[in-house]
């Protein structure tokens, strides 16, 4: 079902531009690039594999062999700690959008009734639904293995050139705030969840927020950026799909990052 969705999504995108289903296509890509990185991250994981798994193309090996969670040396807060404690809000987060999506199919199903335009509002709520699935399963995933013990903490000095000292000195910021590349974490849900669609949070693929001018104040409390980010997948040799991740995940952690300023200065005054 979903291949079939995605095949007529994908066909959707190849429409002319003034025809509905290529306006409808361009909303719903606005829409994905408002995900939450840290489901994006949760989403990829792959929950088969697992140590002493029944099929060898999906054992880790025994419990007693450790997975490296790799970290910059430098970095001043508790990265693994924070790590857990985000995948663990996660998982009642994510479990319970998939219910609050879940709801919505049997009041949009009826929708599909009138057979003039696809059910937009049901395909909606099942993507969304699905998501999270994929998401809250995730956060179970990791934390079974947290509960082995299956991660090794592993301090990487050379990752300290990629993670500048000047952006490690200013940050003051728990992991949730910034981007923690090295273990693909999850933070806990920022205020300006995606599930709330609201227009007034920038996309990370609007040109706007592509080419953001330098704003001192959010830059010092980033540990990586733009630039960096060839480096990091270069020496962890990931994917490039991962660095177009990561370049999304800067840019939603500088909205978010904004916001909290605002808040704050409107606070003060």
């Amino acid at each position: 079902m979903m291949d079939k969705a995605l095949g007529t999504w994908t066909e959707f995108g190849k429409a002319e531009k003034t025809s509905w289903k290529f306006k409808l296509y361009a909303w719903g890509e606005r829409v994905a690039d408002r995900i939450e990185f840290e489901e994006n991250a949760l989403k990829a994981i792959n929950t088969s594999f697992r140590p002493d798994a029944p099929k060898p193309e999906f054992n880790l090996g025994s419990k007693d062999d450790k997975a490296l969670f790799i970290y910059p040396k430098g970095l001043s807060f508790e990265v693994f700690e924070d790590w857990k404690s985000h995948v663990r809000l996660r998982e009642p987060y994510h479990k319970r959008y998939f219910y609050l999506w879940s709801l919505g199919l049997p009041v949009t199903a009826p929708i599909g009734i009138a057979p003039i335009i696809p059910n937009v509002p049901f395909y909606f709520c099942a993507w969304r639904a699905w998501c999270h699935w994929k998401a809250w399963r995730a956060t179970i995933y990791l934390n079974q293995l947290l509960t082995i013990d299956y991660f090794e903490p592993t301090a990487d000095a050379a990752l300290d050139t990629i993670y500048s000292p000047k952006n490690v000195s200013q940050s003051n910021l728990s992991l949730s705030d910034s981007v923690s590349a090295s273990s693909h974490s999850s933070g806990a849900p920022s205020s300006a969840s995606s599930d709330s669609l609201s227009d007034s949070t920038p996309s990370p693929s609007d040109p706007a927020s592509k080419h953001a001018e330098f704003d001192p104040m959010v830059d010092s409390q980033l540990v990586l950026r733009e630039e960096d980010v060839p480096g990091l997948v270069t020496r962890l040799e990931l994917p490039q799909q991962v660095g177009s991740e990561l370049l999304r995940a800067i840019e939603q952690t500088r909205v978010r990052l904004r916001k909290e300023l605002a808040q704050d200065q409107k606070q003060q005054t």
